[in-house]
């Protein structure tokens, strides 16, 4: 599938992100990078661990990522944890989790359906 065709598997607005980063080679670089970003594992080991303020520093992580790769349901399940970790309201953050690392998933696969890749 093209990079195109992955945004759109995604829910993601391609065209947006085109116009702001401005190259479809350095879209494809950055997006190929991203499948060894370990913050969505961190995040998963913080919250197991109950370390709310690392949990927080790893979701902000993976959100200004999601943010800046156009990946933009990630960015809005990473950015109401993210703000919930702020507020210090870490009661049932396991169903927000579960979006986070669905959503996390859906990207890895259809990076990995990528032409070439």
């Amino acid at each position: 599938m093209t990079l195109k065709e992955m945004y759109e598997k995604i829910g993601s607005d391609y065209a947006a992100l085109l116009e702001r980063l401005a190259s479809e080679k350095l879209i494809k670089k950055l997006v190929l990078k991203y499948p060894a970003n370990t913050s969505c594992e961190q995040l998963k080991n913080d919250l197991e661990k109950k370390d709310y303020e690392q949990a927080f520093v790893s979701c902000h992580t993976l959100k200004g990522i999601a943010l800046n790769l156009g990946f933009d349901a990630l960015a809005k399940c990473t950015s109401e944890m993210t703000e919930l970790l702020r507020a210090k309201q870490c009661d049932n953050l396991e169903p927000l989790f579960e979006s986070i690392r669905a959503e996390h998933e859906k990207v890895l696969a259809a990076i990995s359906g990528l032409d070439g890749e």
